[in-house]
């Protein structure tokens, strides 16, 4: 049994998924201008590739309002998502949460804190839903666990990239064990946000979570 999040943000980047009008004109972006790892207007599009020939474009269509804040409305070939800044970091969407057996289980808002020092953790979302007749939580942390990295992506190099982990472990009620865990490292580099994600999974015969598959930004188009 498997639980991910599909972040709309790299075509993942991860955030707060709302019903919102999406219609709200509200200027010139001035707030992402000035923040410094997103970069971004209508019109703005990241291409993320990976393995197996994946590739998705992920589009700034708009603007509007989510607990008044101004943040971005972004669309890929599978959805709607939003993303924005505050003022330690980014936000953005994750249209759905994906839960076991493919089941959709909510929606789930998730701040990616940038602004802070290496070692920095802050807890993520709970989600609790139910599925084949088990009551199973869900729980995610996020740490900062590098900060002023160089790396090269696609033949880009990029400074001062922030890297963020993201952990999560599923339990069935009843049982102290939990039953899914995973990982998820997102690298941030200034104005253009996500660079590359890496996803872990348990390896089937020892446990020990390792890389199962990397998506790495191909383009941004301002």
């Amino acid at each position: 049994m498997k639980i991910l999040i599909r972040l709309t943000f790299l075509a993942s980047l991860g955030v707060a998924l709302f019903s919102c009008d999406q219609n709200e004109d509200l200027g010139e972006f001035e707030s992402f201008e000035s923040c410094d790892y997103l970069r971004a207007k209508v019109g703005t599009t990241w291409t993320f590739t990976g393995e197996n020939g994946f590739s998705t474009n992920t589009t700034v269509i708009g603007d509007t309002l989510i607990d008044g804040r101004q943040v971005l409305v972004t669309e890929n070939e599978n959805s709607i998502g939003y993303m924005g800044c505050f003022e330690k970091g980014i936000i953005g969407t994750a249209p759905e949460v994906i839960g076991v057996q493919g089941t959709v289980v909510g929606e789930v808002t998730i701040e990616l804190v940038l602004d802070e020092q290496v070692g920095y953790t802050w807890a993520g979302p709970v989600l609790q839903y139910e599925s084949n007749g088990f009551d199973i939580t869900t729980t995610y942390t996020y740490e900062i666990i590098e900060k002023g990295k160089e790396m090269e992506v696609n033949g880009t190099t990029y400074q001062d990239v922030v890297v963020v982990k993201a952990t999560y472990e599923g339990v069935i009620e009843g049982f102290d064990d939990p039953f899914a865990t995973g990982r998820l490292d997102y690298y941030f580099a200034p104005e253009v946000a996500t660079i590359r994600s890496l996803f872990y999974s348990p390896n089937p015969f020892t446990g020990e979570l390792e890389i199962g598959s990397t998506i790495d930004l191909a383009n941004y188009e301002y």
